[in-house]
């Protein structure tokens, strides 16, 4: 299991590397990230799908991080039911009904802004202890 949540995590750092690190907010998300993706679901379907719930708390952050940037709706919703963390899950609704409407990702300090307050007009707002995007997370 420690091997799992190693790719897990590994996957996750990539597709938030990706997306902290973008400019351009409508670019196709690239292949290796979409590979990331992939490898992330896979493996954590399978935690979720042995019963074995010792590492469901950790996975929020990396089904965060794959929720925020799927465009299946299907995995999208498979997320949603599986975050446990009341904060996370509202502010990863708010981030996917955004990218929706607008076509276009949310950058990372948007989706900060939704994960710390719960709102993107308090974006420049942000105390410097709780701009730490995964220690936001980790918090919840």
């Amino acid at each position: 299991m420690n091997a799992d949540y190693d790719v897990v995590l590994f996957n996750a750092l990539r597709v938030y590397y990706f997306r902290a690190t973008l400019s351009d907010l409508e670019v196709e998300t690239p292949p290796e990230v979409e590979t990331a993706l992939e490898s992330l679901f896979f493996v954590i379907e399978r935690t979720f799908a042995s019963k074995n719930n010792d590492l469901h708390d950790r996975l929020q952050w990396p089904m965060f991080i794959a929720g925020i940037e799927t465009n299946n709706r299907i995995y999208g919703q498979w997320i949603l039911s599986k975050i446990t963390k009341n904060r996370a899950r509202a502010a990863l609704e708010q981030t996917i009904e955004a990218q929706s409407l607008t076509g276009k990702r949310l950058t990372m300090s948007e989706i900060r802004a939704l994960l710390c307050d719960g709102d993107l007009h308090e974006l420049g707002n942000l105390p410097l202890e709780r701009s730490s995007f995964l220690g936001a997370i980790m918090e919840l």
